[in-house]
C-alpha cells in the first residue's frame, strides 16, 4: 500500500476498468475481498460481495493495486405504478490513502455515462452516508421498501419497511419517481 505522501494530490484514475462478474479471476476476486475487509468493518470474510454477485463492477487500480470499487446490480425495479430500469450500487470504496483524491467521484462519473448510454432511469443505492453522494448529483427518497430478506447464502424471505432516509436515486429519463411502494423485486444491493 502507498502512503498519503507518495501520492499527488490530483490522482485520476485514468483506467476505469469495466468487468462484467462472469470474467473476474480468482486473483482479482482476491484483490477485491481485501478491500472490501479495508474499507468495511463486519464485511464477510474473503468474500467479493456482500449478499449476492453483483453484475458488473467498477475497478479502479493504480499500478497493479485496485484502489477503487464498485459493484452494479442491473434490474427492473417498480415505483407506486412504474417500471423502471435501474443500476443498484453497492460496496463503493476506495483504499484509504487514495480517499479525498477524487477516485469514488471518478467511478461515478464513469456510471453516469454507461446510464445514459445504456437508458438507465435511476440510479439507486442504500447508504447513510449521503453527503458525498448529494455532491454527486443524488436526491433522498423515503420510500416503503419491500426485497428478498437473505442471509448467509440463505432466502429467509420477503422483508417490506421504510429505511428511514437512507434510499438515494439519480435520474437519468423522464420519468418520475414516486412516494409509492419501492419494489426491488429481489435483495437490497
Amino acid at each position: 500500500m502507498k502512503h498519503a505522501g507518495h501520492i499527488t494530490p490530483n490522482f485520476i484514475a485514468t483506467k476505469i476498468e469495466q468487468i462484467f462478474e462472469i470474467n473476474i479471476q480468482p486473483a482479482v476476486h482476491n484483490q477485491i475481498s481485501q478491500l472490501l475487509a479495508k474499507c468495511f468493518s463486519g464485511y464477510p470474510k474473503d468474500q467479493s460481495y456482500f449478499k449476492q454477485l453483483p453484475h458488473f463492477r467498477l475497478l479502479v487500480k493504480n499500478e497493479s493495486e485496485l484502489i477503487g470499487h464498485v459493484a452494479v446490480d442491473h434490474r427492473l425495479i417498480n415505483v407506486g405504478t412504474n417500471t423502471f430500469r435501474i443500476f443498484g450500487l453497492a460496496d463503493l470504496c476506495v483504499d484509504e490513502a487514495f480517499q479525498s483524491k477524487n477516485v469514488a467521484s471518478q467511478m461515478l462519473q464513469r456510471l453516469d455515462k454507461l446510464a445514459q448510454e445504456s437508458g438507465i432511469d435511476f440510479i439507486v443505492l442504500f447508504t447513510n452516508q449521503q453527503t458525498f453522494y448529494k455532491k454527486n448529483g443524488f436526491s433522498i427518497v423515503d420510500n416503503v421498501c419491500r426485497w428478498v430478506f437473505i442471509n448467509d447464502h440463505h432466502t429467509l424471505g420477503v422483508s417490506q419497511r421504510k429505511l428511514g432516509k437512507s434510499i438515494l436515486i439519480k435520474s437519468f429519463s423522464n420519468k418520475k419517481w414516486e412516494d409509492g411502494m419501492l419494489d426491488l423485486m429481489g435483495h437490497i444491493f
